[in-house]
């Protein structure tokens, strides 16, 4: 005869939970979430922050109950962890809460319903669920929004932070993996809550249950693994590291109104105090290499097309052939080339007065002043942001948008890129540095910046990463950090390093095993600031696993779920007609 000791812990059993219990539980793995990302980063509590809520999944006796108590609370956790989209659009801040509520409110249901299908344990079934489910809400739809993945909270963000051991795995398995591996902790504990742990065998001994057995030598086996890869892999930095171009990144803190109202006197004081702070940045580290200035500081095309077709419109000497040959006269001044972003516009339709093609680039200017011929045009648009899906073939709908949802009046669509280009700068070392520079939420595209470092043969096809970016739309400090954590690891994914110049902060640099700094702009009240950081980036000669193979293994789980899924429906319902 076999019996069951259910420890004296145990939470209540099935059919007991109230509609206020389960508010509370989703409350709980709500709070401790939220404390586990920046700014306050409380990485550990990752690793049981969704403890209450699988409890919630294995007990609550009805489905209905756990999907629209957990969609409350995730509603509300959305809310606030993005209320700094609030001021860019109303609208969107809350389509993006609501559709971001709804795919962890089916990840959470799920796994209610392969926990009763098939008697899994919460240690396998947790984290095969909601990653599951992480990867898709970053793809889908409109290319996703990988924002607040559970593996984020475990990459650093501040300089004082050392490299993470169990992070190191995102050069294999990417940001999933890292998110797979601490929901197995959050399962194993919602086993021991809830498992019958110790089982009487028929010869009178006492033995802990097989499935927990299992549960707890995958979990070690996991757990150990990864925390010895990662040892492995930072303890091999400076074995696989060189030191190559000596780079400084300025920082300005132009409010986002000075772009959207633009005048012409606050473009000529903005434009100073940009070239002032870089002429600083020259004389603070004299051997730098190479100047980055953030995402679209010249506020107006600088691109032939452009600088041809108006011409004859210098706007008092602020034109784009005006700021083109500011910057020409300020890159012979320094004597080293710069990265600078800008708008770019192509065929004048001089009747509207607009340009019919508009993006969002980045220009490489030489030493000598010369602008190189190739670009780099940002190829993942923002929804709303930057262009409107779906709703350009629809003219009432896109006036109706202009005019009570976007923060411009007039389209502000862009075009998108097609080239994942490669700029080379020749340095000290003497081999050109080759680098590509996705343009500000683009580092938080895993799949797109792994395209852009790797070749489809798995061969490198540049040395680092610089990121553009303007974080003056979001006030507060939440979302610089966030950001900032998210870029480290596509570093890590990577092993290369990357250098970053952001409007209003954070801007600084990261090294391939997801250490940052040095920063400007960055302490527990602030982001803004005006200044520049210099650092020596280090190459990286290694390869990742993640290079070469990108999303396979997390595309496979994928499918696994959706066929537990689906195999679940087919042996419920032979159940059921039974």
């Amino acid at each position: 005869m076999v019996t069951d000791f259910a420890p004296s812990f145990r939470l209540p059993t099935r059919g007991v939970y109230p509609v206020g219990w389960c508010l509370l539980l989703v409350g709980g793995s709500a709070g401790m979430l939220a404390a586990a990302f920046a700014p306050v980063g409380w990485w550990p509590l990752a690793y049981v922050a969704l403890v209450p809520m699988g409890v919630l999944a294995i007990r609550c006796p009805s489905g209905c109950r756990l999907a629209w108590t957990g969609f409350v609370g995730m509603l509300a956790w959305w809310l606030i962890m993005t209320s700094w989209l609030m001021p860019v659009s109303l609208g969107g801040y809350i389509l993006l809460a609501l559709l971001q509520a709804a795919y962890q409110t089916g990840a959470i249901v799920v796994i209610w319903y392969v926990s009763r299908i098939y008697r899994s344990a919460a240690t396998i079934a947790m984290p095969l669920v909601w990653v599951s489910f992480e990867a898709i809400r970053a793809c889908f739809p409109l290319g996703g929004f990988a924002w607040f993945l559970i593996g984020h909270s475990q990459s650093s963000f501040l300089p004082e932070q050392s490299a993470g051991r169990i992070v190191q795995i995102a050069d294999v398995f990417g940001e999933h993996g890292v998110s797979f591996v601490v929901l197995m902790t959050n399962g194993l504990v919602v086993d021991l809550l809830t498992q019958s742990l110790f089982e009487r065998s028929r010869h009178g001994r006492t033995r802990l249950r097989r499935i927990m057995r299992a549960a707890l030598m995958l979990w070690a086996a996991s757990m150990v693994g990864s925390w010895a890869y990662g040892q492995y892999r930072i303890l091999q930095f400076d074995q696989v590291t060189q030191p190559g171009l000596q780079i400084a990144v300025i920082q300005t803190d132009v409010s986002q109104d000075n772009k959207i109202r633009r005048t012409l006197e606050q473009d000529r004081t903005d434009w100073a105090r940009m070239v002032e702070l870089t002429r600083a940045a020259s004389a603070g580290w004299p051997g730098a290499d190479l100047f980055v200035w953030p995402e679209t500081m010249v506020p107006v095309p600088v691109n032939p097309d452009a600088r041809a077709s108006l011409a004859q419109q210098e706007n008092g000497g602020y034109g784009p052939n005006a700021y083109h040959r500011q910057i020409q006269a300020l890159a012979r001044e320094l004597n080293r080339p710069m990265l600078v972003g800008a708008p770019a516009g192509e065929r004048w339709n001089g009747t509207a007065g607009i340009f019919e093609h508009r993006a969002n680039v980045v220009h490489l200017y030489y030493a000598d002043g010369v602008q190189a011929p190739q670009r780099y045009d940002k190829i993942h648009l923002v929804p709303f942001g930057e262009y409107l899906p779906g709703i350009d073939a629809l003219p009432l709908l896109k006036s109706m948008f202009l005019r009570y949802i976007s923060p411009y009046e007039v389209d502000y669509s862009l075009v998108p890129g097609r080239t994942r280009t490669v700029f080379e700068i020749r340095g000290e070392p003497g081999h050109p540095t080759r680098i590509a520079t996705p343009i500000c939420y683009e580092d938080v595209d895993a799949a797109l910046v792994r395209s852009m470092v790797y070749a489809d043969g798995g061969s490198k096809r540049v040395d680092m990463l610089v990121n553009l970016t303007n974080s003056a739309w979001y006030p507060g400090i939440a979302q610089q950090p966030q950001h900032l954590q998210i870029a480290t690891l596509r570093s890590i994914e990577n092993r290369v390093p990357t250098a970053r110049s952001v409007n209003s902060g954070i801007s600084g640099f990261i090294d391939s095993i997801g250490r940052v700094g040095p920063v400007r702009g960055m302490d527990r009240r602030s982001v803004d600031a005006t200044g520049w950081a210099a650092a020596v980036v280090h190459y990286d000669s290694r390869r990742s696993i993640f290079g070469q193979v990108g999303r396979v293994p997390i595309m496979a789980m994928v499918v696994a779920t959706a066929l537990l899924i689906v195999g679940g429906w087919f042996r419920h319902s032979r159940l059921f007609y039974q």
